[in-house]
């Protein structure tokens, strides 16, 4: 050092050390605190998913990087994703295959509100909109909680356009005609019916007993029993007595009955308007 560095430098004319004093040691950066960490760097592909594979692990990249080869960068605690020499996404390393390193914001929009919208979340979303709307949640999720969780989150996105008041109305409306769908909900919206007041309920008509809807006086007048002697003895004179009942067409089952009930009737009542006429 006390001989190279002080001889003047063939190329530079100037002697090393005494350049190294004046100019270079001021621009030198300070040392890293920690020590030095190898890297591993390893192509991979991003699958449909959104996510990378490496060793066993997957970790999440933007959706819009589907399908391109990009580059790992492997250390001991992070792993750092690069197309090119932009910094896609950066991961703590997993330490574990079988592990996810999942950021919901690297999914489309549309996927991650569906992965974010639980059914849980459902149910505080619907209790901040109202009760009704609480209510229609909760009857759908408890019916077929899969199924049923695109429809939930798709009334409650109503809210976005139309506003809570308005989805509260609808679901209180569709509650009261018990049909709980999300295009009914939105033909609701759509014809202003969450405006409208419900229909009052009908009470119930009282009840009216029809066994005697007529009065006896109109079949038999105001004449008391006791002029018309003859109903029981008519039946019984000798004239008409059954002697046979069992061939007698008021005893025994025959199509003829209701031409012999007629006749009978027919001479009863002319026999009643006589004895009426006599009495008075």
């Amino acid at each position: 050092m006390n001989t190279a560095g002080v001889r003047r430098h063939g190329i530079t004319a100037e002697a090393p050390l005494l350049l190294f004093n004046s100019i270079e040691k001021e621009r030198l950066l300070p040392l890293p605190c920690g020590s030095y960490e190898l890297l591993e760097i390893r192509p991979v592909k991003v699958h449909p998913d959104c996510h990378v594979n490496i060793a066993g692990s997957f970790n999440s990249v933007p959706y819009t990087m589907i399908n391109q080869e990009l580059s790992a960068h492997v250390s001991e605690r992070f792993v750092e994703i690069y197309k090119g020499l932009e910094l896609i996404s950066t991961h703590p390393r997993s330490t574990r295959p079988g592990q996810w390193q999942t950021r919901m914001e690297d999914y489309p929009p549309a996927k991650a509100t569906y992965l974010i919208r639980t059914p849980d979340y459902c149910k505080k979303l619907g209790a901040k909109v109202g009760p009704s709307t609480l209510q229609v949640v909760e009857q759908l999720l408890n019916d077929r909680p899969l199924d049923c969780l695109r429809t939930v989150q798709a009334i409650l996105r109503l809210e976005e356009s139309v506003g809570s008041k308005r989805l509260e109305g609808a679901c209180t409306r569709d509650l009261y005609f018990g049909d709980i769908r999300y295009r009914q909900i939105k033909n609701i919206l759509n014809a202003a019916l969450d405006c409208e007041p419900l229909p009052e309920i009908q009470s119930a008509l009282p009840t009216r007993n029809f066994t005697f809807a007529r009065k006896q006086d109109e079949f038999w007048g105001t004449t008391p029993r006791n002029l018309i002697p003859f109903i029981p003895n008519y039946a019984s004179s000798s004239s008409r007595a059954c002697s046979r009942p069992w061939t007698c067409g008021f005893h025994s089952p025959s199509t003829n009955n209701w031409l012999l009930w007629n006749s009978w009737l027919y001479s009863w009542m002319t026999n009643w308007n006589g004895a009426n006429n006599k009495v008075r």
